[in-house]
């Protein structure tokens, strides 16, 4: 296995390293405005509720430009199982991402909605999208970072919003991954 240039085999990173990584990765390649937030401005409002749940305020200038968003039936029933979908936790799986956004301007208005209550939050990690990255700006793995008082704010802020919505169980999750060859 080759090393990489950055720190020492066997070392955990610090912030000197992480710093390193970051000044070579955070360039915007893509728009999360305009290819994710843009698109949940078009979806069916008669069916769905858009409605922001954190943001990654980390990053400077976070808290404006990487809002974090969720989609949720708007006919909310206690009665109908629930389904999850997420896409986007690493940021350089594009398909998730777009796969979760034609989801719902799909098939979930007319067909999925009227037996389930749908969350689907459509971009996890909308720095990694633009940078088109698997880890976050952290140079953490927000796919492992999925339990209570995650130090990965992308995490925290989902799972703190999956306890909002008060289900036991949730039907299904659907996770949204691909397999790429742009992992570092």
């Amino acid at each position: 296995m080759c090393a990489y240039h950055i720190g020492i085999d066997g070392k955990p990173w610090g912030e000197e390293e992480r710093a390193a990584w970051r000044s070579e990765v955070n360039q915007v390649k893509r728009s999360y405005q305009d290819e994710v937030v843009a698109k949940l401005d078009l979806l069916d409002k008669n069916v769905f509720e858009v409605a922001q749940y954190g943001s990654l305020d980390y990053i400077d200038g976070g808290s404006e430009k990487y809002k974090l968003f969720y989609v949720k039936s708007k006919d909310w029933d206690s009665e109908k199982p629930t389904i999850l979908v997420t896409g986007g936790v690493h940021g350089y799986e594009t398909s998730g991402v777009q796969g979760a956004l034609l989801f719902l301007s799909t098939v979930a208005p007319e067909t999925y909605s009227k037996e389930f209550n749908i969350v689907c939050c459509p971009c996890v990690s909308p720095w990694g999208y633009e940078c088109i990255q698997r880890w976050n700006y952290n140079a953490e793995d927000p796919n492992r970072g999925f339990f209570p008082e995650s130090s990965r704010a992308e995490c925290a802020a989902l799972m703190a919003l999956v306890d909002k919505f008060g289900v036991d169980t949730f039907a299904v999750h659907i996770d949204l991954h691909e397999t790429t060859d742009t992992d570092e």
